[in-house]
């Protein structure tokens, strides 16, 4: 009965850590923009901003690895990275000038980046030392991070709804919500583990870049991932200007993110390992978020977004789970680890710094209608070439081992 009481009160301090974690980085994804436009930042300047983070973001996961594998546990490097994202706010949202709005956003994206990362290696560790009723909890651990994500930014939007960006109750909020995930994390034991995955060598980098089906998959797909991007930078932003409140951009995370759990697990359990399958599921995705990029441009009331939001489960959601598998397909065993890291780096680094510049330049200049047409074009072309490669590898077939033979 102890030992089922004890595991029944690590599964749930799990959970809520999962909970306040992904809800706090769900909040500065929400909001960062909005708070950029009220410093009196304009789109371009918002775009360079947020374009800067995946570069900070590559020295800070360096760095925080380091500090789990060689210094720290995962647990207390998570713990730094809560309390440096709260000391960081602190300084973004008490600054004035632009030169202090860049310094405080290039910190709190040092310490920001790699949360979820973290926060992932840590649930992970947990659920591979603990007994069998938290195994079996880790689905249960992902609904409540979707649930975190999605509820936790209702929390801040009375805080702009009236137009008036109010620092203080921004600040005691994001200070609760941190203090709450240092607690549940505090919880656990610290155990430090040496990272077992060996660093990746020259052999296994080549392999992959001269594996040309590889790397046609790469790029094609930076073409469906940099349309996600954008959206994801900018879309808070396009509500504002369609005349939507901060409640407004709530409820379109919201509504992007309440299905997340459903599609995954039907794509979980409906597609099978099999390239040929994957690549056609994959076009697929591509194709509905070419038409989601579609509607969006045609959006002229703030509902129009939240309800086309609801596609973002099946299109973004879709896209990473069925890409990932692919990934292991495309590579045998010793070249994958080389073939994931460059597709996290293509996929959400690179893809992310094209987003800001780009979407920054094109909504500043020319408006949201012909940022989110580009973004058809540019998913369109995508998917047309994913459907290219899927009828070729459909026909002539694909094994990796012959290929590296």
């Amino acid at each position: 009965m102890v030992h089922k009481d004890s595991g029944s009160q690590a599964s749930l301090s799990l959970h809520l850590l999962n909970f306040f974690v992904y809800g706090i980085a769900s909040i500065f994804t929400s909001y960062l923009q909005i708070y950029y436009m009220s410093a009196g930042l304009d789109k371009l300047q918002i775009g360079e901003l947020l374009a800067a983070g995946p570069l900070v973001s590559v020295a800070a996961h360096a760095f925080w690895n380091y500090c789990r594998s060689r210094q720290l546990s995962t647990r207390n490097t998570l713990i730094l990275l809560l309390i440096g994202i709260l000391l960081s706010v602190q300084l973004l949202l008490w600054v004035e000038t632009y030169r202090w709005i860049v310094w405080g956003s290039l910190i709190l994206f040092f310490f920001l980046s790699p949360l979820l990362t973290m926060n992932h290696t840590f649930t992970l560790e947990k659920l591979g030392e603990s007994s069998r009723e938290l195994k079996q909890s880790y689905p249960a651990s992902r609904l409540w991070a979707s649930l975190g994500w999605a509820i936790l930014p209702f929390s801040l939007s009375y805080t702009l709804n009236d137009g008036i960006f109010h620092r203080l109750p921004i600040i005691i909020l994001v200070t609760l919500f941190a203090a709450a995930a240092i607690v549940f994390g505090l919880s656990f034991p610290s155990v430090r583990q040496l990272d077992p995955t060996p660093p990746l060598t020259g052999r296994q980098i080549t392999g992959v870049l001269l594996n040309k089906y590889f790397m046609a998959f790469l790029l094609l797909g930076m073409l469906i991932t940099i349309p996600f991007a954008v959206n994801q930078l900018f879309m808070p932003l396009f509500m504002t200007d369609l005349g939507g409140s901060v409640l407004d951009v709530s409820l379109a995370i919201f509504a992007a993110t309440i299905l997340e759990a459903v599609i995954f697990y039907g794509l979980a359990r409906w597609i099978k390992r099999q390239m040929s399958r994957l690549l056609l599921v994959l076009t697929a995705v591509s194709l509905l978020s070419t038409l989601r990029w579609n509607l969006m441009a045609g959006a002229t009331l703030p509902v129009h977004v939240i309800l086309i939001g609801l596609l973002n489960a099946a299109t973004l959601g879709g896209f990473f789970l069925v890409g990932t598998r692919l990934t292991s397909l495309f590579l045998p065993k010793p070249f994958r680890s080389a073939g994931q890291t460059l597709c996290v780096l293509c996929w959400s680094g690179m893809s992310a710094v094209i987003a800001g510049l780009m979407g920054g330049w094109l909504f500043q200049n020319f408006g949201s209608v012909i940022l989110y047409k580009t973004l058809v074009s540019m998913a369109l072309c995508g998917t047309i070439g994913l459907g290219l490669l899927w009828a070729y590898i459909h026909r002539n077939g694909y094994a990796p081992s012959k290929y590296y033979s």
